[in-house]
């Protein structure tokens, strides 16, 4: 999910990032086709990855606002 802003070339890489590898590291290891991480920006600028089961039900949010991409990858796969 994105906001309404445009997002900056680094925004983007963690979009990629979140949108591929992300969710196929965590479905892969947790044998769970049923997760998906979503990377998204709120009205204050501040950058989120929200992690979701079905697409419904949250998981985790971690703020990944200073991380670079490969950072942001471990933060988030450090809550499972």
């Amino acid at each position: 999910m994105l906001s309404g802003r445009l997002l900056t070339p680094e925004q983007k890489r963690k979009y990629d990032l979140v949108r591929t590898i992300l969710t196929n590291l965590l479905r892969e290891a947790t044998g769970n086709q049923h997760y998906c991480a979503e990377y998204y920006v709120d009205m204050t600028g501040r950058e989120w990855v929200d992690v979701t089961f079905n697409n419904e039900y949250s998981i985790c949010k971690v703020d990944v606002t200073a991380d670079s991409p490969v950072m942001l990858a471990r933060d988030v796969l450090k809550k499972f």
